[in-house]
């Protein structure tokens, strides 16, 4: 259903180990501004857990949780698409195992995105809310083998939400052929692949063009 696609944009200033997540915090990056227009979506805060101590992944994910959190950000980099190599999805796996009510949004910065689709399955989380948990794959990994609406398909075939996301340098346009598709828009203000990097303020010329059309 078009009218629920999630709008998102990620900031690389994931918690560190030593820092702390705090609801005051959060309620900073709310944007509960007034001179705001209304929107179907409301602004829902998932932090991404690529900077955490991964040693304690589990209890990591729960403090932001608790500080406010509605959802976690899965960075899965496999050293091709990206140089970093990070987790893969035993680990996604084992992490619903402490966090069984959390929607994962996994986000896949791999070089073929398709192989990977029923093993991140196996992390989803069913009941009353339906499938918690989103595969976002980039655009430029599938389109130019000319498989992207065959990985869409492959995610609706395995229960979970279809997430696409687009790289600082691909215009806004490759991502609306597909968006009456996807419940994710993915829109990257930073180029994939490690953390720290400055915002990108002109990207969000393209999340102002995909709210427009939808």
């Amino acid at each position: 259903d078009i009218r629920s696609l999630v709008f998102s944009f990620v900031f690389r200033t994931s918690w560190r180990s030593h820092q702390t997540i705090t609801p005051d915090f959060l309620s900073l990056l709310r944007f509960n501004h007034p001179k705001m227009p209304y929107h179907c979506c409301p602004a829902q805060i998932g932090p991404s857990v690529l900077d955490c101590d991964m040693a304690s992944l589990a209890s990591e994910a729960k403090k932001a949780l608790a500080a406010g959190a509605k959802y976690l950000h899965l960075d899965v980099m496999d050293g091709h698409f990206v140089p970093t190599i990070s987790f893969g999805p035993y680990v996604i796996q084992c992490l619903r195992n402490h966090v069984p009510d959390c929607h994962f949004d996994c986000h896949m910065m791999t070089s073929e995105p398709e192989k990977w689709v029923e093993a991140v399955a196996k992390a989803k989380a069913t009941g009353d809310k339906g499938s918690q948990i989103s595969y976002t794959f980039h655009y430029e990994a599938t389109e130019p083998r000319g498989i992207t609406q065959e990985v869409i398909d492959k995610i609706k075939a395995n229960g979970m939400k279809v997430g696409l996301t687009i790289s600082p340098d691909t215009p806004v346009e490759a991502m609306l052929k597909y968006a009456d598709q996807i419940d994710v828009a993915l829109i990257m203000t930073v180029y994939p692949g490690k953390g720290g990097q400055s915002f990108i303020e002109h990207c969000m010329s393209k999340v102002r063009a995909i709210r427009a059309a939808y």
